[in-house]
C-alpha cells in the first residue's frame, strides 16, 4: 500500500457471489452451464470471475499461438459444481493458482479440447449452453464450436454485462481509490506547466507520480498543448512539443489500480488565459455539471446527449460566438474492469441507470482552428438517491481557476 492511501481489495467471497449470480442466470435461462472464454486483450469477462490477470503475448496462429489478442483462458461454471478454469499453458499454472480465486485450474496446449473435456465432465457438453465470448475473434470462437458439436450455444454477453455494470461497495471503493492516486498524481504537475516544456516531460512526471502513488500501471497518459488540443486523444499521447505562452494544456490519465480503471481528464493555460479560452472552459464546466445533475436512478441513458448538448452546452456556444466547434458523441461512459463500459450517456444506450453504475462524466468541446479544446472527465458513482461524485480534485485547476 502506498503512504497516504487507502487500500481495498475485491474478497474471495465476492467472487463466489458472482459465480453464484451465474449459477442463477443458468437456471433461469434453462442452461446446462456456462462457458466464458476471454482473450488478454479483452479480459474482463475472466477477470471478473477468476481474477487472473491474462499474458498479453501475441504469437501467430502458425507458430503455435492463438494470434490476434495474447494468450486465451476460459472458466466454466456448471448449476450444481465449482467453476473450473482451463488455460493453455502449464507454464501458467503457478501465477494462475497465486492470482486465481478458482481452485480447479486445468492448462493443455489444446485450450479447447480442454474444455470439450471438462464440458463433458460437468454434463455441458450436449443442450442448450450459454456462452460469453466478447472480444474473441471469429477463427477462435469456431475453434471452440467445433470441439462440442452437440453443444446449442446460447449467448450470455449480455447477462454479465449485467452483472458488471452495477457496482459493489468493495468495487466502488477500488475505482475511488484508482481517482485518488490519478488526483494526486496530476494536481502538482499542473502547477509545473511552464513555457518551453514539452508535452512528454510533463507526461512523464505524472506517470513517475503514478507510480509512486500506487498505480498498477497507466493504461494512456495524455498531455496535449496548443494546436494537438483541438481533437480528443490523438496521436502520439505526448510528443515533443514545446508548451507556448497562451496555450492550453490538456491532461488525460487512464490508469490502473487492483485490475479497476478509471479516468481524470483537466486542462490549464499556459500563462494568463484569453477571454475565450475562459468562456469555453465556462461553457464546458457547465455542461459537465449539467450532466453530474442529471446522474440518478431511473434515467435513461439515451436523454443525456440532448440534455447536456442540444439543451445547454450548443446554445452557449453559438451565444458567444463559437462556430466551428466539435462536441463528443457522448456525454459519459461506465468504467470499471474496462477503460470503457456500459452504461453509455449516449442515444445509442437503452440502459436506465441504476444504484451501483460508476460513470466518468466528460463532456467536451473541441474548437477547430482556435487552439483550443478541453475536457473534464467526473468519476460519479449512481446513489439510491442521485449521484456521489468521487473525483476530489476540483474540476478547474492551474491559471483557469
Amino acid at each position: 500500500m502506498s503512504e497516504g492511501f487507502a487500500d481495498f481489495e475485491i474478497t474471495k467471497e465476492e467472487f463466489y457471489g458472482r459465480h453464484q449470480k451465474c449459477r442463477e442466470f443458468i437456471e433461469d435461462r434453462g442452461l446446462k452451464g456456462l462457458v466464458v472464454v476471454s482473450p488478454a486483450s479483452a479480459p474482463e469477462n475472466l477477470k471478473y470471475l477468476s481474477n487472473l490477470n491474462l499474458v498479453g503475448v501475441d504469437i501467430p496462429s502458425w507458430a503455435g499461438g492463438y494470434g490476434a489478442g495474447g494468450e486465451y483462458a476460459a472458466i466454466l461454471i456448471g448449476p450444481g459444481s465449482e467453476p473450473t478454469l482451463a488455460i493453455a499453458h502449464h507454464w501458467y499454472e503457478d501465477v494462475a493458482s497465486r492470482q486465481s480465486v478458482v481452485s480447479d485450474i486445468r492448462a493443455s496446449t489444446d485450450l479447447w479440447g480442454l474444455i470439450a473435456e471438462i464440458a463433458a465432465e460437468k454434463g455441458m457438453d450436449r443442450g442448450r449452453v450459454g456462452v460469453a465470448v466478447d472480444g474473441v475473434p471469429l477463427l477462435q470462437y469456431n475453434a471452440l464450436t467445433k470441439t462440442l458439436p452437440g453443444v446449442e450455444w446460447v449467448d450470455c454477453d449480455d447477462a454479465l454485462i449485467k452483472l458488471k455494470v452495477i457496482k459493489s461497495p468493495a468495487e466502488i471503493a477500488v475505482i475511488e481509490s484508482c481517482v485518488d492516486r490519478q488526483c494526486a498524481a496530476l494536481a502538482p504537475v499542473v502547477d509545473m506547466v511552464k513555457d518551453g516544456m514539452r508535452e512528454w516531460e510533463l507526461s512523464l512526471e505524472i506517470k513517475r507520480r503514478l507510480m509512486e502513488n500506487g498505480a498498477e500501471y497507466a493504461t494512456c497518459l495524455y498531455v496535449q498543448s496548443g494546436p494537438n488540443t483541438e481533437m480528443a486523444l490523438t496521436s502520439p499521447q505526448s510528443s515533443p512539443r514545446r508548451v507556448g505562452i497562451g496555450e492550453m494544456v490538456s491532461f488525460s490519465i487512464f490508469s490502473v489500480y487492483r485490475g479497476y480503471t478509471a479516468g481524470l481528464d483537466r486542462a490549464t493555460v499556459c500563462g494568463k488565459p484569453s477571454d475565450k479560452q475562459k468562456r469555453l472552459a465556462e461553457i464546458e464546466l457547465e455542461g459537465c455539471q449539467r450532466a453530474i445533475s442529471l446522474i440518478e436512478p431511473g434515467r435513461p441513458c439515451s436523454e443525456f446527449m440532448k440534455l447536456v448538448y442540444e439543451d445547454c452546452v450548443v446554445p452557449k456556444l453559438e451565444q458567444y460566438g463559437f462556430s466551428d466547434y466539435l462536441i463528443q458523441g457522448y456525454v459519459g461512459h461506465g468504467v470499471g474492469l474496462s477503460i470503457t463500459e456500459r452504461p453509455l450517456l449516449t442515444r445509442a444506450d437503452d440502459m436506465v441507470l441504476s444504484p451501483g453504475m460508476v460513470i466518468d462524466v466528460e463532456p467536451g468541446i473541441y474548437v477547430k482552428g482556435g487552439a483550443m479544446g478541453l475536457r473534464t472527465a467526473q468519476i460519479v458513482a449512481v446513489t439510491e438517491t442521485g449521484s456521489r461524485v468521487l473525483t476530489k480534485l476540483p474540476p478547474r485547476v492551474g491559471t483557469l481557476v
